[in-house]
């Protein structure tokens, strides 16, 4: 299992689920090993809190696809640093943060 595969949910009743309010997706593309962290191929969905023995890799995804998911990691990864500073600054001078 690495960076860039096609990650599918294992069969049996353990297996992990690809799924969110809007649909199920049959595959995701694994962007981070370490904390565990999977995107839809069209980057419209992002898994953060999967359990790696539920799913297993099939390939590498294309490059298109790779991009895609990455792009949406980064973007998300950004948002909770900023998130974060945002939150530690308002501790600091005893603003609330919303």
């Amino acid at each position: 299992m690495k960076v860039g595969d096609v990650m599918v949910p294992r069969e049996g009743p353990y297996s992990g689920s690809l799924a969110c309010g809007s649909g199920i997706y049959t595959h995701a593309i694994l962007v981070s090993v370490e904390p565990f962290v999977m995107v839809s191929e069209e980057g419209d969905m992002l898994w953060a809190c999967a359990t790696p023995s539920n799913y297993v890799a099939l390939c590498q995804a294309s490059w298109r696809a790779r991009r895609k998911a990455f792009a949406r990691f980064k973007n998300d990864r950004a948002l909770a640093a900023k998130f974060q500073r945002e939150r530690e600054s308002a501790s600091r001078t005893g603003a609330p943060h919303e």
